[in-house]
Order: C-alpha cells, then sequence, then structure tokens
C-alpha cells in the first residue's frame, strides 16, 4: 500500500489526524494547475487529502507550493465528477496565511521517544548498553535530520558489522515507508552495500546506511559486530508487526519539525566539532571517513526530532557526542587495519589556500557571508566550493544557511 493511501487510525501521523478530522481549509499545498490558481491542501507531505474539495485563487496570489497555509473563503461551488455520481467543491479563496504544522507534530502522546528507541532494540541481543547505543544511532537515521546548510538534509551511517548483522539492520528499517526508498522522493533513503546513491533534483533529505563504507563521508559509524540476532519467534513477530505502523507515523510526524540547533546551541555545537575532530585524529585510524563539521549539528537536529521538538538543547548536544565517542571506540576497536586518519584527511592544496586567505581576511571564530566569501578570495567559485567542503570534512570549517566558519 501507497504511503499516500493510508486511513487506518494507526498509520496517521498527529499531524494528519488534526488536518483531516479537526480543521478546515488548512494543509500542504499541491498545485493543480502550474500557475498555482487552482490547488489542493493535503493534511501532510505524504497524504493526499480525503475530502472532495479543491482550491481556486481570484483575487489574490496563489500560496507556495509545498507549503502549509491556512486559506479563507470567499464562495464555494459545486460541481459534478466526469464518469461519478460524486460532486467536488471549488472554493474560491480571498486570502490566505502561512500555517505551522510544528506544534501539531511535536503534540504526539501515543509513544514516548524511549519507546521509539526500544523498538529498535528488538533485532539484536548483547551487551545493555551496547544494543542501546546501536538503538539510537538506528532512530536517529530513520528520523533524518532537515537541511542545517543550504544544501540536502539528512544523515549518514556507516554500518560495521556481519553480513548476518547488517541484514537485521536493514530489516529493522523496515518502519520506513516503501516509497521513501525511491530516489525522486523528497525524503530518500539509501540502505546498501554499495556506494552508488544518486540524489535527484528536489530531495529535501537524504539518508545514506552504507556497510562498510570506503569512499562516503559519514556522520556516525553504526557498531552490530558485538551483537547476537534476536530468534524470530511468533511473539516476536507479532510485536514487530504490532509496533512498526506507530513507529512509521511517529516518523512522519518527526519529519515536519524542522530543528536547526545553529540557532539555538551554537556555542556548544562548535565546542563539540572541536571534541570529535581532536579524537578522531587523535586515535589515529579509521575504518571509515568521518565528516568532522557538519554531523554533530545534523545529528544534534534528529535527536530533537526524536524528542519531538522544535528546538535543540545543550544536553542534545551533550547526548549525540557521547554517542559518537562511544560508536567510534567500537569501531576502532573492532577493526584492527583500518586507514590512517592522516590518509584521509590529505587536504586539498586548494582547501589550504583558501583557509589561509579566510584567515587573513576574517580571522578565526567569525561567520562570514558566502557570497561575500566567495567574491573576496582568489579560487573560481567552483574551486570554492570543493575546497570549503574539504575543510569541513576535516573538521576545520561550520556551515550553517548562508555562512561559513573558520576554526
Amino acid at each position: 500500500m501507497s504511503l499516500y493511501d493510508r486511513w487506518q487510525g494507526s498509520e496517521l501521523s498527529v499531524l494528519e489526524k488534526e488536518l483531516v478530522f479537526n480543521r478546515e481549509n488548512t494543509g500542504f499545498v499541491q498545485y493543480d494547475t502550474k500557475d498555482g490558481k487552482y490547488f489542493y491542501l493535503h493534511p501532510s507531505p505524504f497524504l493526499n487529502s480525503p475530502k472532495k474539495e479543491i482550491f481556486c485563487t481570484e483575487s489574490c496570489d496563489p500560496p507556495a507550493e509545498h507549503t502549509f497555509v491556512e486559506v479563507d473563503i470567499e464562495s464555494e461551488r459545486e460541481f459534478p465528477l466526469k464518469g461519478s455520481q460524486d460532486h467536488i467543491t471549488v472554493k474560491t479563496i480571498c486570502g490566505w496565511k502561512p500555517f505551522d504544522p510544528s506544534p501539531l507534530a511535536e503534540r504526539r502522546k501515543i509513544l514516548d521517544y524511549e519507546e521509539i528507541v526500544y523498538y529498535f532494540t528488538l533485532p539484536f541481543r548483547g551487551e545493555e548498553d551496547t544494543i542501546e547505543q546501536i538503538a539510537k544511532c538506528s532512530a536517529l537515521y530513520s528520523l533524518s535530520s532537515p537541511p542545517i546548510v543550504d544544501e540536502v538534509g539528512g544523515i549518514n551511517a556507516a554500518v560495521l558489522g556481519k553480513k548476518t548483522q547488517w541484514n537485521t539492520f536493514k530489516g529493522s528499517m523496515k518502519v520506513i515507508p516503501q516509497d521513501f526508498f525511491r530516489s525522486n522522493s523528497r525524503y530518500y533513503y539509501y540502505i546498501s552495500d554499495q556506494e552508488k546513491c544518486t540524489v535527484k533534483s528536489g530531495c529535501e533529505e537524504v539518508n545514506r546506511a552504507i556497510y562498510r563504507p570506503d569512499e562516503y563521508v559519514m556522520d556516525i559509524p553504526l557498531v552490530v559486530e558485538e551483537t547476537t540476532l534476536n530468534q524470530l519467534s511468533k511473539d516476536y513477530r507479532e510485536l514487530i508487526n504490532e509496533e512498526r505502523p506507530i513507529i512509521t507515523s511517529y516518523i512522519l510526524d518527526a519529519l515536519i519539525i524542522k530543528p536547526d540547533p545553529m540557532n539555538t546551541v551554537e556555542k556548544t555545537i562548535i565546542d563539540a566539532v572541536h571534541t570529535i575532530r581532536e579524537e578522531y585524529k587523535r586515535t589515529g585510524y579509521s575504518p571509515y571517513k568521518q565528516n568532522l563539521g557538519d554531523a554533530i549539528p545534523k545529528l544534534t537536529s534528529s535527536f530533537a526530532r526524536l524528542q519531538r521538538a522544535s528546538k535543540a538543547t545543550q544536553s542534545d548536544v551533550k547526548d549525540v557526542v557521547e554517542l559518537w565517542l562511544d560508536m567510534h571506540w567500537k569501531a576502532n576497536k573492532i577493526y584492527s587495519s583500518p586507514l590512517k586518519v592522516s590518509k584521509r584527511y590529505d587536504l586539498l592544496d586548494t582547501a589550504r589556500k583558501l583557509y589561509v586567505e579566510l584567515h587573513d581576511i576574517y580571522g578565526l571564530e567569525f561567520w562570514i557571508p558566502l557570497h561575500e566569501a566567495v567574491t573576496r578570495t582568489t579560487l573560481h567559485p567552483e574551486e570554492f566550493m570543493v575546497s570549503l567542503e574539504s575543510l569541513v570534512f576535516a573538521g576545520y570549517a561550520l556551515r550553517k544557511a548562508g555562512a561559513i566558519k573558520i576554526l
């Protein structure tokens, strides 16, 4: 069944239930005509409206597509549908205003976030702390991250373990709607042992879980090596099947929330980037490439989503750093012959040049407007962006929307 045709109560998110049953003329805009003169209001980006109605603009400009709005109705008319006895109501609007769906998505009362984490512990057996760390990483991956910079959001997880454990991890991700595994989805999940993820235009968040990645730069290691697998007993399968639709609806609500930790806990984020950069390079070896600049902001945003919160806190950053440190330690303990970190982070010559130029102009720990920085350095704009990414991955620069900071 498609994500967009769900109608059982347990399958609907809190936001969807509220907009379907309790609110009129409010929802997520989808154009029926290219100019937006006719459009639908859906209860979420993931569910088509069950109401036989369409909205029309006559005396005002249409709202932007793919935004939530509340509209004012000027008049209504009914028209018969061709080949059917049903009618469709055409509602002409005289105005509209933005609608923030976050408070509704945050209002969920069916499950606490600890229960979401518990769900991801079910497939594995082992030491309690180890299983909980795996479950938290799995939850962060499944809940994704909104774009923190002017790019696509999402979480990249390096899954490290045996093939059977990798397959078990993939099985736990069946809570993610099948529609999200299509590369043209706005929220795209790629789970594979092949590093060939192609991102199509229109993707807002892209999440990659790669088995033992070599080339991709990842946000967090997810080490499943030190576990055994739960037996697929009848009771276990029934529990999984009962919980799955509830977890899925939790994910749908969470994706509506857009926490930006750079707006609330920026200094704590910067200190955390320094911490993981120094720890990662101190160990000297790693079985995967770590994103040292962007990872903490993205993981913190995902952790806020896990708790149904639109604002990230210092506690979120602390929890994320502790989780990363534990997983990083396990990854290096288990894989005794990984590649030297020094080889993974050979900065491009142009990246070194960019760092020196930006440092000379602006100094350290200062937010630099991106459009200004591009014009004030000697690098070509394309060369600038590649070099900046090299600095970010190595933990010597930090990004947020429209600005960069040299560390």
